[in-house]
C-alpha cells in the first residue's frame, strides 16, 4: 500500500491497516492521480481561468464529481456493497453532468441548469402547499408548513436574483436561456454514451430505487438451498460492485479530461488513467468469471 492510498484512507477516516485488494488499490491510485493532474493544470492556469465566466461553477462541479467518486470507492473499501452501488449512480451522473456542461456553450448550459432547478423547486412548492391545504391536520401544523414553503420560495427568489445580477454584470441576460434541462438519458446521449445509460446507469438505478432484485436473489438462494449457488451469488454481487466503482472512476476521469479541455489545458496524461480503469474493469470481469466457474463446479 503506497502513501497515496494511505492518505486517501486517512482523509476518509478509514483505518489505514484495512485489508485492500488490487482493485481497490488501483481504483484509489487512478482517482488520486487524476485529481493531482487536474489540480496541477488548474493551478498553473489559475490567473487566466479566473477571468472565465463559467470556470468557478465548473470547478465546483469537478469537486462534486470527485467527492461523489471518493464516496463510492470508500463504501466499497468498507464492504457496504449495496450502498456503494447506489452511490455509484450519483457519482456517474455527477461526472456526466460535468462532461456535458464542459462541451459547447458551458455558460448557457449552467444558466439553464440553474433556471430549471428554480422552476422545478417552485412547482414542488405549489404541490406541497396543495397537499397541506387538504391534509387532515390542525391549522397550526398547516401554518407551520406554509411558513416553510414561503421561506423556501424566498430563498429561490434570492438565488435567482444573485444569478441574474452576476450574469448581468457580464453582459448576459439569463432570460435568453431556456430553463429546459435535458433528462439523464439525453445527457448521456449528448455526450455520445447512450449505451452507457442503457447498461451502467440503468443497472445502478436498481439500488437507488430499492428495486427487489437483491430480495429475489436472497429468495432464490434460500429456495435452492445450494451452498455453491449462494457463494456464487455473493461473489457475483461483489464483482458487480467492483466493476461499477471502476465505471464511476472511469466516468470521472473522462469528465475531468473534458473539464481541462474546456479551458485548453492539456489532458494527455489522463488518457493513461482512463485506459488503466478500462484494464482493471476487464481484469475484474475475467476474475469474476473464473471464480464463478470454480464455484459452479462445487
Amino acid at each position: 500500500m503506497n502513501d497515496q492510498v494511505t492518505g486517501f484512507l486517512k482523509s476518509r477516516y478509514i483505518q489505514e491497516d484495512i485489508e485492500l485488494n488490487a482493485y481497490a488499490v488501483n481504483a484509489i491510485n487512478i482517482l488520486e492521480d487524476c485529481d493531482s493532474i487536474v489540480r496541477e493544470g488548474i493551478y498553473k492556469n489559475h490567473d487566466t481561468l479566473n477571468t472565465q465566466v463559467d470556470f468557478a461553477i465548473l470547478c465546483d462541479m469537478y469537486e462534486r464529481s470527485y467527492e461523489y467518486t471518493c464516496g463510492s470507492l470508500s463504501l466499497l473499501v468498507i464492504g457496504q456493497l449495496q450502498s456503494c452501488e447506489a452511490s455509484c449512480r450519483t457519482a456517474i451522473e455527477g461526472a456526466v453532468n460535468l462532461h456535458f456542461i464542459s462541451l459547447g456553450d458551458s455558460t448557457g448550459k449552467i444558466i439553464s441548469y440553474f433556471r430549471n432547478h428554480f422552476e422545478v423547486e417552485r412547482k414542488q412548492n405549489v404541490n406541497w402547499r396543495s397537499s397541506v391545504d387538504v391534509a387532515n391536520v390542525d391549522e397550526t401544523a398547516k401554518n407551520h408548513h406554509r411558513a416553510l414553503i414561503d421561506e423556501k420560495n424566498d430563498a429561490l427568489d434570492k438565488y435567482e436574483a444573485v444569478l441574474r445580477k452576476a450574469m448581468s454584470e457580464r453582459g448576459i441576460d439569463i432570460n435568453n436561456f431556456d430553463p429546459k434541462w435535458p433528462s439523464a438519458f439525453d445527457r448521456f446521449r449528448l455526450i455520445d454514451d447512450e449505451v452507457g445509460y442503457r447498461t451502467v446507469y440503468v443497472a445502478l438505478c436498481s439500488q437507488s430505487h430499492n428495486d427487489p432484485e437483491d430480495l429475489l436473489n436472497h429468495f432464490l438462494c434460500r429456495a435452492i438451498g445450494n451452498e455453491g449457488f449462494t457463494s456464487a451469488k455473493k461473489a457475483e454481487q461483489y464483482f458487480f460492485s467492483v466493476y461499477m466503482v471502476l465505471q464511476a472512476v472511469k466516468y470521472h476521469v473522462m469528465a475531468s479530461a473534458m473539464y481541462l479541455g474546456k479551458f485548453n489545458i492539456s489532458c494527455d496524461d489522463l488518457a493513461h488513467k482512463y485506459n488503466k480503469a478500462l484494464e482493471m474493469m476487464e481484469l475484474a470481469m475475467d476474475h469474476k468469471n473464473s471464480v464463478l466457474s470454480e464455484l459452479s463446479g462445487q
